[in-house]
């Protein structure tokens, strides 16, 4: 029970006192004024919870103050790239070394010489004032041209620092099924997943941050002199500022 509820207990209590005149079981004075006093004890204790509360709320504003000055000493500053480029992995079976480099399989897909296969590198460069600690990655591919999310994955991370004025790359092997779409009425097999990134990340003193980063990974199939070639292809279109996550509350 708050102090309010603690208070309008007493004067109530002290209105039933009153009106069951509780004088003539205990040797009061009957010019007691039980009304009176119970306003009275009221009174103090609104008095006190004004007090209480003026101070509560200074402390609790000098210490938000605090935390976001702090928080700006050590903020870091994401920005991104994506390089598609199969030179950045070590070997085609997803081996940088020694780590292994998380598979993503869209609408169930494996390397069965069945599925398209990108090589997916996300560079994250730190320019702020502090470290930046990446603890998740997911992705959320979407139908082409819609928003329908038609596959999502998570990647969660122990301890990736990235420190001040320097950059990391997320190495990701995706694979997605071969799929036959349809370009003015005709089959081809030129086709394009949206795909949304969010990174999870904290600074140094445990302020936790997020940003979405929106890019596709695409296939294109063309002639060249008479040529049949293929292009698996990845494009970063734009990233939004981060956003702070205070208490499980973007802000």
């Amino acid at each position: 029970m708050g102090l309010i509820g603690f208070a309008v207990l007493v004067i109530l209590l002290t209105m039933v006192l009153d009106f069951t005149n509780i004088t003539q079981y205990f040797p009061f004075s009957h010019n007691y004024d039980w009304i009176s006093f119970g306003g009275s004890f009221l009174g103090g204790i609104i008095g006190g919870l004004a007090t209480f509360g003026g101070v509560y709320f200074s402390l609790k504003s000098q210490k938000e103050a605090d935390d976001e000055k702090n928080r700006q000493a050590v903020i870091p500053v994401m920005e991104y790239k994506i390089s598609y480029d199969k030179a950045d992995f070590d070997n085609s079976s997803g081996q940088l070394n020694g780590e292994v480099i998380p598979h993503i399989n869209v609408e169930g897909a494996t390397y069965d010489g069945e599925s398209e296969e990108w090589y997916f590198n996300l560079i994250a460069e730190n320019i702020g004032l502090g470290s930046a600690q990446i603890t998740e990655i997911t992705f959320d591919f979407k139908e082409n041209g819609t928003e329908n999310i038609i596959d999502s994955a998570k990647i969660g991370y122990c301890y990736k620092l990235i420190k001040t004025n320097s950059s990391k790359g997320f190495r990701f092997l995706i694979y997605a099924p071969k799929k036959n779409f349809y370009k003015d009425n005709k089959p081809t097999q030129d086709f394009i997943y949206p795909v949304e990134i969010c990174v999870y990340y904290e600074d140094l003193i445990g302020n936790k941050y997020q940003q979405k980063i929106y890019a596709s990974i695409a296939k294109s199939v063309y002639e060249d002199n008479g040529m049949i070639n293929q292009s698996n292809f990845a494009d970063m279109h734009y990233y939004e500022k981060f956003q702070l996550n205070r208490n499980n509350k973007i802000i």
